[in-house]
């Protein structure tokens, strides 16, 4: 009985013991625990991140922001960025910009004639949410950025209606002006003659008969004015024309031919050439403006000799003449071509049958 009762006492003693050494070590415990906790929390370290710093406008601004300085004519740059604050606050913006929850972004929202300068930690800093502000943007890189600001402006230019070689009467465009959305600065980099938009409809008329009558609707395509993309309000014109002849025919004569060959050969004979009535008759076919534009001196007629016509010395012999035209007759045909015939004769032999005066 006694040592039961010992027993007993024993255990309300240790248990005694065990309830107060409990009620000190784990409020110490606790307390450690957020003492470290919070010292984590608040001790100021720096991290270095990469991130993407876009540059915009104001939403529904009319103004357009473009880089020059890296990166021109984009609107993002990669920044590296070193950040100082709180471990575990450092921690956090991580995982935001590595999940691409944090994009700072900077908006322009007046109109600049000179590139602005941009202090890119300011434009960081002027970025971060409100939950990081025990965070401080200690650096960036690069230090700065230069970001043109032009303004978007609406103006109404001429449509030019292109047709290439083929002919047609002037044609009616309707409207005969569209309005044009572009920036400011491209629109007064080029000259006032230069300022209008084309549409290029050759490729549709080829190979329509002539006199046709033309009545639709051609699509404005992309294009650019000032080296900068355009859009168009409509974006399609109707043009109205007509088809004209597309060829003419005009004749050419010509009492002389040039002869064309090897020069030993031209050194040792000369060329005699018969012309059917003194003179020979060419007709030439092409567009009418290219036509129109020959005249008799731009025009060579020639043959060609090669060493085989070293033997052409007893009877004439027929050649094909051949024509050198000028560049804007490019595209001008020989409808028929014509021949003439040639002798050699040596030239000593020439000159030996020329009779000498008597003394």
């Amino acid at each position: 009985m006694n040592e039961a009762t010992g027993s007993i006492r024993s255990w309300q003693r240790l248990a005694g013991k065990t309830r107060s050494f409990l009620a000190t070590f784990v409020p110490v415990a606790l307390l450690s625990a957020l003492i470290w906790f919070y010292a984590d929390r608040i001790s100021s370290k720096t991290g270095v991140e990469k991130l993407m710093l876009r540059v915009t406008a104001a939403r529904n601004s009319d103004l357009l922001v473009q880089l020059v300085e890296p990166n021109p004519g984009e609107n993002r740059v990669e920044l590296e960025v070193t950040f100082s604050g709180p471990s575990g606050e450092l921690e956090l913006l991580r995982r935001e910009i590595v999940g691409g929850r944090f994009a700072p972004e900077y908006v322009v929202k007046k109109d600049s004639l000179a590139p602005l300068v941009l202090d890119t930690r300011e434009a960081v800093t002027s970025a971060m949410p409100r939950r990081f502000a025990a965070i401080a943007v200690a650096e960036a890189s690069p230090a700065e950025i230069k970001v043109a600001v032009d303004k978007m402006i609406t103006v109404p230019l001429p449509v030019r209606v292109l047709r290439g070689s083929i002919q047609t009467t002037d044609p009616a465009v309707t409207p005969a002006t569209v309005n044009v959305e572009l920036p400011r600065s491209a629109f007064e980099s080029v000259r006032a003659d230069e300022r209008v938009v084309t549409v290029d409809i050759e490729e549709r008329l080829r190979n329509r008969p002539e006199d046709q009558v033309i009545d639709e609707k051609f699509p404005i395509p992309q294009q650019t004015l000032g080296g900068h993309p355009i859009a168009t309000e409509p974006d399609h014109v109707r043009v109205q024309l007509q088809i004209q002849k597309q060829y003419v025919t005009k004749e050419f004569k010509f009492a002389r031919v040039q002869v064309r060959g090897p020069v030993d050969l031209l050194n040792a004979y000369d060329v005699s050439i018969t012309l059917p009535n003194q003179q020979i008759a060419v007709v030439f076919r092409g567009p009418i403006d290219q036509i129109e534009s020959l005249k008799p001196e731009d025009i060579v007629p020639y043959i060609i000799l090669d060493e085989e016509d070293r033997t052409r010395t007893s009877t004439p012999f027929p050649r094909e003449v051949r024509f050198s035209l000028p560049e804007r007759a490019r595209n001008v045909i020989v409808e028929e071509q014509p021949h003439v015939d040639f002798q050699l004769v040596e030239k000593e032999a020439a000159e030996a049958a020329i009779p000498v005066p008597a003394r």
